[in-house]
């Protein structure tokens, strides 16, 4: 009587609709089990009767959310109480919730403002610190959270929202008659689960947005809403998954894949890497994990990829046949296209109007920036870019002779400074105090400008010309230096005219026969080099007539190079003394002999 009892019951509640929004699966949701990986680490476990679940007390196998617990409580997601009881019917709270899909997600960062209704030695602390930086919770204006209270219908809703970021049509509207009293944001979240197919209402067009949702429910729930859960590194494919699949883990290569849904790459990765190699995804791409060398889109096509790293420092590169949709980034980031790319590579970019430290690398569309008078926002340019649109205070650095084709500036981007090496064909200045090289940029057009600036006064007119870099004057190729006598040259007192024209001739033909006779050379240079440290004095003789005495020595080191053979040190000084004798006979003053 009891058992038929509990059946009369459990058939009520669900044509009532109580159990609806995480009841039993249809025939198509089983059906697009059967086409996922029967890895259940990584995907949903089949429609079929469970012999190995959990030992939970109090969960039979032929329980109706027996699969998903299987599926929840292997992967290490949910976990009974310490009597080996699951409970169920026991309703959710916030504390929980937000266990659970820190655990799905592998959420790392953690607010350092906790409510003040959690405390240090809570279980949940981390939990709750994990899903406020999430941005999933939220406290109260008295900066409560209350983390024991069972969580609302609405609430689950708005949180799983936020956690899986799904785009609401700005159109769609709730059919729900009882959400009078809830946020619009509240009541948008509604709509796009429902709209989904991930809840359901009751009978009369009612949401019961007050009403509690079971850890069995939340359990069911979370299975329709992650079809895969990548949770081990290494390479793997999951064939064609219908529903959502995320990555939580570094070192993850999945290939061969279609997924007709949403890919979440998890703040999981942390600085690690990831790869897509032959992926295809229907719905939306979301990065939070990854380091400055990591995330790989080979041949992949991807709809709307959607960067919000948080700390800002991610590598997203594109290779071969890879295709890419619109761009959207919210945190910084660096794209960049590799070499071998063959596809269309990254579609449009739009910039997030917080500051942000981007890099674009490649060949690019249109890339924009909402209007805001926020300012701070760091974008270098490797390449070329259509149309780059600013409507922030932005600095931009054009690298490498990149090229913007045209560069529109609205009036919210005022104090915009452009740097660096490349050219912009057509500039559109509508903001104040806009400068590029350094140089003070007048509204209106402005035609072909080149980096880096040529030093000149600005126009004062609306519409500036072309403002370019003269190409710069080759400097002119030093005349070889002549190679130093071997005797020290005395500080000179005096310099008359040289009679430069045969010494420039002797310095060609020293030049010359340094190359004809350099191994014949090597010995008589040891002496040379140590000859001037026997002969300082000279310094404190008579002086000198520079000119005179220059041609002397450049035609004893004449007669010196045309010698053949090793020369040794009496030759040398034989040399000098002919030399210094015809220099006097020709009445030519020459150094006094020591």
């Amino acid at each position: 009587m009891k058992r038929n009892f509990t059946a009369a019951l459990a058939a009520m509640l669900l044509v009532t609709g109580l159990l609806s929004p995480v009841g039993s699966m249809n025939a198509s949701a089983a059906e697009a089990l059967k086409e996922n990986s029967p890895d259940s680490a990584a995907t949903k476990v089949e429609n079929e009767p469970i012999n190995g679940l959990k030992a939970f007390t109090d969960v039979s196998p032929n329980h109706w959310a027996a699969g998903p617990l299987q599926r929840w409580s292997t992967n290490g997601i949910i976990s009974g109480y310490d009597d080996g009881s699951f409970r169920p019917g026991k309703e959710v709270t916030k504390a929980e919730f937000a266990a659970i899909m820190n655990r799905i997600f592998n959420y790392q960062e953690q607010s350092d403002k906790v409510p003040a209704d959690v405390q240090t030695t809570d279980w949940y602390k981390n939990d709750i610190a994990k899903g406020i930086a999430a941005g999933y919770l939220s406290s109260d204006q008295k900066n409560n959270i209350y983390p024991s209270k069972a969580l609302s219908r609405a609430e689950a809703a708005l949180a799983l929202e936020k956690v899986f970021r799904f785009n609401a049509d700005k159109s769609s509207t709730t059919a729900f008659t009882d959400l009078n009293g809830v946020s619009d944001e509240t009541a948008k979240a509604i709509a796009v689960l429902s709209s989904a197919g991930y809840v359901k209402g009751y009978p009369g067009g009612l949401f019961k947005p007050d009403g509690g949702i079971t850890r069995a429910e939340l359990a069911q729930l979370a299975d329709r809403m992650v079809s895969g859960l990548l949770l081990k590194s290494g390479e793997t494919s999951l064939g064609t998954v219908k529903g959502n699949v995320v990555i939580n883990r570094a070192d993850v290569i999945l290939k061969d894949t279609v997924i007709q849904g949403n890919l979440y790459l998890t703040e999981g990765i942390a600085e690690g890497n990831a790869k897509l190699e032959g992926v295809k995804v229907t719905g939306t791409t979301f990065v939070r994990g990854g380091g400055e060398q990591s995330i790989g889109l080979h041949h992949t096509s991807l709809g709307l990829l959607q960067v919000a790293k948080p700390n800002g420092k991610v590598r997203i590169y594109a290779s071969g046949s890879t295709a890419v949709g619109t761009v959207q980034l919210l945190s910084g980031s660096i794209l960049e296209e590799s070499s071998d790319l063959t596809g269309a590579g990254f579609g449009d970019v739009e910039m997030d109007v917080v500051p942000h430290n981007i890099s674009l690398r490649g060949t690019f569309g249109a890339v924009r920036s909402a209007d805001s008078a926020v300012s701070g926002s760091l974008l270098r340019i490797l390449g070329t870019v259509g149309s780059l649109t600013l409507g922030s205070p932005t600095h931009l650095t054009l690298e490498n002779n990149s090229q913007v084709a045209a560069l529109i500036l609205s009036a919210s981007a005022g104090a915009t400074a452009i740097q660096g090496s490349g050219s912009v064909t057509t500039i559109d200045n509508k903001a104040d105090g806009v400068t590029i090289g350094g140089v003070a940029l007048k509204k209106g057009n402005t035609g072909k400008t080149t980096l880096p600036i040529a030093s000149s006064a600005p126009s004062s007119s609306g519409n500036v010309g072309p403002i370019t870099t003269p190409s710069a004057t080759p400097e002119a190729t030093a005349a070889p230096t002549a190679t130093p006598t071997p005797t020290e040259t005395p500080t000179p007192t005096a310099t008359p005219t040289p009679t430069e024209t045969p010494h420039r001739h002797q310095q060609q033909r020293q030049h010359q026969h340094q190359h004809q006779h350099q191994h014949q050379r090597q010995q008589p240079h040891q002496h040379q080099h140590q000859q001037p440290h026997r002969h300082q004095q000279p310094h404190q003789h008579r002086p000198l007539i520079r000119g005179h005495w220059c041609g002397g020595m450049s035609l004893m080191m004449e007669i010196l190079m045309l010698q053949s053979g090793p020369m040794t040190l009496e030759m040398v000084r034989n040399t000098t003394i002919q030399v210094g004798e015809t220099m006097r006979s020709s009445g030519i003053p020459t150094m006094r002999r020591m």
